[in-house]
């Protein structure tokens, strides 16, 4: 089992609690039946979608069904005022604020960055190699290094890169507890927004209060030698009101009392000498699939594959898995983690027939969730007793306490323990079916698992 090194340097990790868009939800348009997305409409307006996980969590109010539909009502009563108060959660503006050029396209579960640019340099690009198990197919290997940005001063780049940016904030009279990421996908926002933060870099962002608005202003460009203009809503950010105030009545403080004793600091000039946000570097060090949203949801596959002894969907999802991995996504060192777990789930499926574990018998109501996950006497029964299982039964009481005493061998807290078993999708512990436990059995035996669910088990990354 692996152990925590002291040295090992730890990355801060904040929930993910919802995301905005500009304009309708996605599959609202009225422009193309074809497209997927919403349209932008031409006001203030800012969507935004909570984590489907608060479905599953209780609302503090009886007026809604779950604490989903509670921050959706919030949101829209926020948002009717025409801005947004809002917070960010690090102290620098890289932190809350990336940005870049990019081609990103689907794998697997997930949005990946094809090829990546700062308008000068390219960072990241795809090439395609001989499939390493396909004979005569090939597959895209990722490419991090330097090499020249292909687009010409003035013109689209011809490799489809696009400007993208990734705002995360946080919004505590909404829900404190944790961040709201917002993509930017137009130039004038993804511009806008960069210039905006530049004014305070040398403060601690965390420590300002801004709010987020959406505002009505022409926008020009050039377009094959003519100069062409039309009303853009973009995203804008202004410093609140008070605080600005503040930091005037500061600096009028300070510069008065420079000139009692003659010591004038050099001005610091706003115009900043970098146009575009670091990219990360060509070297970095490839992650481990297991600690991240595509391990997560190769896990959760690997799983209904199990639950319906289904071997082709078994090896359908352990291919796509080691894809990721051949195209330089993840490290190779996850190439074991993966074929553990094809194995795991093997064995699983040939035992179904003759799988041995104790059933729940049918009752006519469910005991609730926290009945299941928070008792300490149940804990104490040790390993439960077995009967014949078909697999689609439900776990007894006495196997759940196996399974919550494990969980608590491993430094598993209630919530922790919690987002694990609806990470294999079950809402609830008592929920747990027959052919699932082993694998939830095996995760809650996992230590390192156990930190990173008790720390939220969400993982923010840029892609999505």
């Amino acid at each position: 089992m692996a152990i925590v090194r002291k040295q090992n340097p730890i990355q801060a990790r904040l929930v993910e609690i919802g995301r905005c868009y500009k304009g309708g939800a996605s599959g609202t348009s009225k422009k193309s039946s074809l497209y997927k997305g919403g349209d932008d409409f031409a006001s203030s307006y800012i969507r935004f979608e909570p984590a489907d996980r608060f479905k599953l969590s209780p609302a503090s109010s009886d007026k809604f069904h779950n604490l989903f539909e509670e921050l959706k009502a919030a949101w829209e009563d926020m948002i009717s005022q025409g801005s947004i108060s809002i917070r960010f959660p690090s102290p620098t503006i890289e932190e809350n604020f990336t940005y870049s050029n990019k081609v990103t396209k689907g794998i697997g579960n997930t949005t990946k960055t094809f090829r990546e640019c700062d308008g000068e340099t390219c960072t990241k690009w795809v090439e395609s190699a001989p499939h390493p198990v396909k004979s005569g197919q090939t597959i895209p290997v990722f490419k991090r290094g330097a090499k020249p940005c292909s687009a010409i001063e003035g013109k689209d780049c011809p490799e489809g890169c696009k400007a993208k940016g990734m705002l995360k904030f946080m919004i505590p009279d909404l829900y404190p507890g944790g961040i709201i990421v917002f993509p930017l996908n137009s130039p004038v926002d993804v511009g806008a927004i960069a210039a905006y933060l530049e004014p305070f870099r040398s403060l601690d962002l965390s420590a300002v209060p801004f709010n987020l608005f959406r505002m009505k202003q022409d926008v020009s460009w050039e377009e094959k030698g003519e100069t062409k203009s039309k009303a853009n809503w973009g995203i804008h950010l202004a410093i609140d009101p008070t605080f600005s105030r503040l930091m005037l009545q500061g600096s009028e403080r300070r510069y008065r009392a420079q000139m009692e004793i003659g010591d004038f600091t050099p001005v610091r000039s706003l115009r900043s000498n970098s146009a575009i946000a670091s990219l990360p570097p060509a070297t970095e060090t490839l992650p481990s699939l297991r600690r991240t949203d595509d391990g997560m949801a190769f896990q959760q596959d690997v799983q209904r594959s199990i639950r319906e002894t289904d071997i082709a969907l078994l090896r359908e999802v352990v291919e796509d898995a080691k894809e990721l991995v051949w195209s330089g996504i993840y490290s190779k060192e996850s190439m074991g983690w993966i074929e553990s777990e094809e194995r795991r789930a093997m064995e699983a499926i040939a035992r179904v027939p003759t799988a041995r574990v104790e059933l729940a018998p049918q009752r006519a109501a469910q005991p609730k969730r926290s009945q299941a996950t928070s008792s300490t006497s149940e804990a104490t029964i040790e390993a439960p007793a077995t009967v014949v299982s078909d697999g689609d039964e439900l776990i007894s009481k006495s196997v759940r306490a196996h399974l919550w005493k494990t969980a608590q061998s491993t430094g598993y807290s209630e919530d922790g323990f919690r987002g694990l078993v609806e990470m294999f999708g079950f809402s609830g512990s008592e929920k747990i079916t027959a052919i699932a436990y082993e694998g939830i059995l095996e995760a809650a035996a996992d230590r390192d698992l156990a930190m990173e669910m008790n720390a939220g088990g969400a993982i923010v990354t840029e892609e999505n």
